[in-house]
This record gives C-alpha cells, sequence and structure tokens, in this order.
C-alpha cells in the first residue's frame, strides 16, 4: 500500500502511525504534480481530495489515477457533492473550519461539484462507470466507485 499526502504533518503521524507495518509507504508528494507509474495499482483511493482543487485540476488528477490503475482496477472517491437541497453546505462548513484552524491546507480554495459534473469528468478520464456505494459521512458525503 502506498499512501500520498502533500501535508508534511499528516505523513509524519501517519508514518508513526504505520511503523510496525511494513506492507504500508507514506511518502509526501503533491497528487497534482506526481506522475504515478502506470498499470500498477489494483485500487486508487481520493478521500476528501479533488473538492481543494479547481475543477482542471480535478480532472488532471482523475486522469493520473486512471494511469496509475490496472485494467481492471478500481478508483474509489469520498467527496462532498454540490447537491440542490444545499446539505454539501454541512461538509463544506467542518472543510473550511478545518482548514482556518490548519488541520487541513488549501491551496486553491474549495471546489465542490454536483453528482452530475463529476461523473462527466470521471468519464473523460476513462471511467465510463462509477455507482454511488453509500453515504461517506456527514451532509452531501458520498462514496462513489469508478471503473474503465
Amino acid at each position: 500500500i502506498l499512501a500520498v499526502d502533500r501535508d508534511g504533518d499528516k505523513i509524519r503521524i501517519a508514518r508513526a502511525a504505520g511503523a510496525d507495518n511494513p506492507g504500508i509507504r507514506f511518502e509526501l508528494r503533491d497528487i497534482l504534480e506526481w506522475d504515478p507509474p502506470a498499470g500498477w495499482a489494483d485500487a486508487v483511493l481520493m478521500l476528501d481530495v479533488l473538492h481543494y482543487w479547481r475543477r482542471e485540476d480535478q480532472r488532471r488528477m482523475l486522469i493520473a489515477a486512471r494511469k496509475a490503475l490496472k485494467p481492471d482496477g478500481r478508483l474509489v472517491l469520498r467527496e462532498t457533492f454540490r447537491d440542490p437541497a444545499g446539505t454539501w453546505r454541512i461538509s463544506a462548513a467542518f472543510e473550511r473550519w478545518a482548514a482556518f484552524i490548519g488541520h487541513n491546507k488549501t491551496v486553491q480554495g474549495f471546489h465542490y461539484l454536483s453528482l452530475d459534473e463529476h461523473r462527466e469528468d470521471l468519464a473523460a478520464a476513462g471511467f465510463p462507470h462509477a455507482d454511488i456505494t453509500g453515504c461517506g459521512g456527514r451532509g452531501a458525503d458520498r462514496i462513489l466507485v469508478a471503473r474503465p
């Protein structure tokens, strides 16, 4: 298992927590700039990642995730989907608070997309199949599994 994050504090904590498991590596990387090896991963998990980036950068990350996956691999997203009822604002408020206190870091602000926008971007990145598999937490957080 390879886990990457651009926050050095989170990588330091993860390394300490996973020190007893040599099968897990934690690397400090900016996934927006990372060019992963092609076809090496069975699954890519992007948990609460995309909304920290503008849509064009979200698309770049999805393309990189598709490249990293084996032909039968899966991309698992946990994201807050902008919804007409406005329940996404609950998660957005928590994210703003976490950024304010320094727990999460953002360079581009927050950019929440609708489920339809995510599906459009996933299809363009090579994931024509994307299904919601469950609730990902509070508000409009959902887990989406995409496959080629």
